[in-house]
């Protein structure tokens, strides 16, 4: 097996050789090569010890240094996002200039987050959508009966709607470019196969007729919606809430069947 000494590499000996000097000076000249052995072997065990911990000390406050850095870009980032939704829903546009002025933030921190105007449009896009999901779409009703649970489902996606200062523009039509619409219909085409799926079930548990194809029900019912929402909320004054929900259930509950599967079981 090979000696200590030929384990190392040459800059290891270099300094083991030093610390053998300093320890035969320290000890006496009577220590035994193999004592030496000893001595710089746990010399270099404390070693890798130390430095082991120097990596895992630099490790968490890497690990911390940069978990604040993304706290705070993602404080900046919503922070932009949030006064471009504001300057789109007042004015109607959409100006990087304008949405770094209303930040106080330089002209050039929205591209660093966003990229483009067509890139900060869509992050607006997404959140509204993110937000009717959280508030309606997504949501999972205590009612017993798919009839209730969907009319609760509209209650709220309304006065989600009626409250959302950006309403008025994502759904008469937000101004972009192709990738912006792109990215509309694919929300919208989300929506639609989550409401396919809850109809598709309804229908199988016999709740609703399985006359309908539950995709064209789905596209059909959300489109009507958000269109009839659309029309209220450019009306002066706007109809109350109440009488918007009232009416669309009619519209909905006819759609798919719901009073028919009602006289179907009586």
């Amino acid at each position: 097996m090979p000696s200590w000494e030929t384990r190392q590499s040459a800059g290891d000996r270099v300094d083991d050789a030093e610390a053998a000097c300093q320890y035969l000076h320290a000890s006496g000249p009577r220590q035994s090569l193999a004592e030496v052995g000893v001595h710089l072997q746990r010399r270099r065990e404390l070693l890798a010890a130390c430095a082991r911990l120097t990596v895992e000390l630099n490790s968490t406050y890497y690990r911390g240094v940069v978990s604040a850095e993304t706290s705070r870009g993602s404080v900046a980032r919503q922070n932009l996002l949030n006064a471009a939704a504001k300057e789109l829903s007042e004015t109607g546009e959409l100006e990087v200039a304008a949405v770094a002025r209303r930040a106080g933030v330089s002209v050039g921190l929205p591209y660093r987050y966003f990229g483009t105007r067509t890139g900060l449009l869509i992050a607006i896009l997404d959140a509204f959508y993110d937000r009717l999901c959280d508030a309606a779409a997504l949501r999972d009703y205590d009612e017993s009966t798919w009839a209730a649970r969907e009319q609760h489902r509209i209650r709220d996606w309304v006065t989600f709607l009626y409250a959302e200062p950006l309403a008025p523009i994502v759904l008469g039509g937000l101004v972009g470019d192709g990738e912006v619409a792109a990215a509309h219909t694919s929300r919208l085409s989300l929506l639609i196969e989550i409401g396919a799926r809850n109809m598709a079930r309804a229908q199988r548990s016999g709740e609703l007729p399985s006359d309908r194809d539950p995709e064209y029900l789905a596209a059909a019912t959300l489109g009507g919606t958000n269109a009839v929402v659309s029309i209220a909320l450019t009306r002066t004054p706007r109809p109350a809430a109440e009488s918007v929900i009232s009416q669309l259930w009619k519209f909905v509950s006819g759609a798919v069947g719901v009073a028919e599967t009602g006289r179907n079981t009586r």
